[in-house]
């Protein structure tokens, strides 16, 4: 081995101890267990084995010579070793237990086949490879030994860069310009004014649409009835004990020392100075084309300001306002089980469920409007019908929706398990429709 060279003095001019960062190491592997050989009891008995023994010769490998290890360094107590350094015990090493040598009983009376029966092979031999020689190690002058073991490479050449394009500042004006002597005024062209109709007179909005004339009403598909299904509460019963706690083991965990940031370096000051001007180059704009001049030609028809429009209007004529019927939904919604446009009398009906486990109350409120949002229309009623627990879609309550001649609406609810009911009746003046 080549020996090290020696270590210059510390400094103190190095960033490794801002920068350094203590990194945890990985776990090793632990070694396989090597087999022991463990020795047998002495034999005490009597064999014929001298006289069929036959002794093996051992190839005993080459030893090769270690390199003597360089000459410790001074420490100067300049290094960060000492700090971080954490002194681990080291375990206790097994007492080796001494064996005495005992010769063999048996006696070796001279006399081998070994040598008729042996047959002499040929060991390859490998050529050794020649070490290079290590050079002398010259006095460390902070240079390393890069200089000395760098070969220079030709670097690839560089595609030239494009031209940049570079500012040339013109001429300073002097004022002075026959710009105004060679102008000519552009002459832009003017529409045609499109005489607008006179506005109709506001008519006052009773918010009434052609939405319930032109609206048709679409049957809905049939509705399967929901088996009904007994709710059964579970056999096993929650002492409100677990033994999570106990069992819990917490784990450590792993937290990474922040890495110091190198202090960015100051900025150099502004001196004002830039190379816009210098590198910039004038481009040349293209040639705007010349517009046409137009000459404007005014309308020949005339307006009179004057109209028969009011004279002939006699009013809008609109229908009355029908708006449907229904109930609100759990959801927000709302849904209407009398379409708008509807003519008295007239009636229908629904059938709703429960919507959570334990339900003991139905709201049923009654919405008027055309909105699918229950918030945008108008509250008629509300009433409440008191159902027995169950599971979800155990209870089934089912609404019904009457006008009469009278346009008196009525509506009831009624549970189809016990026959419980509860109805709310609401006056003509509130469902029905506006007359023009």
């Amino acid at each position: 081995m080549r020996p090290a060279p020696p270590s210059p003095p510390f400094d103190a001019r190095t960033t490794n101890q801002v920068e350094y960062g203590v990194k945890p190491l990985p776990a090793r592997a632990p070694a396989p267990e090597q087999p022991r050989w463990e020795q047998s009891a002495r034999f005490q008995g009597q064999s014929e084995a001298h006289d069929q023994f036959r002794q093996w010769e051992m190839p005993r490998p080459d030893i090769v010579p270690m390199a003597p290890a360089p000459p410790p360094a001074p420490f100067d107590a300049v290094t960060t070793n000492q700090v971080e350094y954490t002194a681990k015990p080291l375990p206790a090493r097994e007492q080796a237990v001494p064996q005495q040598w005992e010769p063999s009983p048996a006696k070796f009376n001279g006399q081998t086949t070994y040598g008729d029966d042996f047959t002499r092979k040929p060991i390859p031999r490998e050529e050794p490879v020649p070490m290079r020689p290590a050079p002398p190690s010259p006095p460390f002058d902070a240079r390393t030994t890069n200089q000395v073991e760098y070969g220079v490479k030709p670097l690839p050449a560089r595609a030239p860069a494009p031209e940049q394009p570079r500012w040339e500042q013109s001429a300073r004006f002097q004022g002075q310009s026959e710009a105004h002597d060679q102008f000519r005024q552009w002459e832009m062209p003017r529409p045609d004014i499109v005489p607008m109709a006179p506005a109709p007179p506001p008519a006052p909005f009773d918010a009434v649409t052609t939405n319930q004339v032109e609206y048709t009403a679409k049957p809905l598909p049939a509705r399967e009835q929901a088996v009904p299904q007994q709710w059964e509460p579970s056999p096993a019963k929650f002492n409100g004990q677990t033994t999570y706690g106990d069992d819990f083991t917490q784990k450590p965990i792993p937290r990474e020392e922040p890495v110091p940031m190198r202090p960015a370096p100051p900025s150099p000051p502004f001196d004002a100075k830039t190379t816009n001007q210098v590198e910039y180059t004038q481009k040349q704009l293209p040639v705007r084309e010349a517009a046409m001049p137009q000459e404007w030609q005014p309308s020949p028809a005339k307006f009179n300001a004057s109209t028969e429009y009011g004279s002939n209007f006699q009013g809008w004529k609109l229908p009355a306002s029908k708006p449907g019927l229904g109930i609100a939904m759990v959801d927000g919604s709302f849904y209407p089980l009398i379409p708008s446009g509807w003519e008295a009398p007239v009636r229908a009906s629904v059938v709703i469920t429960s919507v959570v486990d334990g339900q003991t109350t139905t709201c049923i409120q009654v919405l008027q409007g055309s909105s699918v949002t229950a918030s945008q229309d108008n509250l008629v009623g509300s009433f409440k019908l008191n159902v027995p627990p169950g599971p979800v879609g155990a209870v089934q309550v089912e609404v019904v929706f009457h006008i009469d001649e009278s346009y008196t609406l009525h509506v009831a609810a009624r549970d189809r398990q016990t026959g419980e009911h509860a109805e709310i009746i609401v006056g003509s003046e509130a469902v029905s429709p506006i007359r023009q």
